[in-house]
């Protein structure tokens, strides 16, 4: 219908694939001129997966959220983790937590509950990260990923500064914090 309305105006909506798009144009006759100027169907991207049975559904669990529902479930957790770690750096930088932050966790129930928040969330991150390295098909493609490196780099100073015990050096990853967060935007 809103082909003739527009005057022979096509639009191939996103997530149609248009191959199904093609076959729809053809049953409602639309002129085979038409059909030609389509663009032809892209091949589909191959889903790489692992050798191993249980790797397989592991990978495609973690990498590709619309392979099944609980696949959209583990997205969907992921990003209100996301959001949690965004919302928490965000109301810690407010004016009125830059005492309690100062003192440090130990010394404050105000900063050792953004300290749980943010250890929590990297521990998810973390083994989010982990379960991704062991059930990936291709670990030296993997590692070349710049996601995947972003992850690593952004992942590690928490645990260095845990290793350390210092605090302070938490306030020196900030950026490191804001690209790990960017970089989940994957989701």
């Amino acid at each position: 219908m809103y082909f003739y309305q527009t005057g022979g105006l096509l639009h191939v909506p996103c997530h149609v694939d248009p191959e199904i798009f093609r076959q729809e144009l053809h049953y409602f006759k639309i002129h085979d001129l038409i059909l030609r100027a389509l663009p032809k169907p892209a091949e589909k991207k191959h889903m790489e997966l692992p050798k191993h049975k249980n790797l397989q559904v592991l990978w495609k669990l973690l990498e590709y959220p619309q392979s099944s529902a609980p696949a959209k479930f583990l997205a969907v957790v992921e990003i209100v983790v996301i959001v949690l770690a965004v919302a928490s750096f965000c109301i810690e930088t407010l004016p009125e937590f830059h005492e309690s932050i100062r003192e440090g966790w130990k010394n404050n129930n105000t900063a050792a509950v953004f300290f749980a928040i943010e250890a929590s969330c990297m521990v998810v991150f973390t083994f989010e990260f982990i379960l991704r390295v062991i059930s990936c098909p291709d670990k030296l493609q993997f590692c070349k990923g710049i996601l995947n490196i972003i992850d690593l780099i952004t992942i590690l100073p928490f645990y260095v500064t845990l290793i350390l015990q210092n605090e302070r050096a938490l306030d020196s990853f900030v950026v490191l914090r804001v690209v790990r967060l960017a970089g989940s935007s994957e989701y």
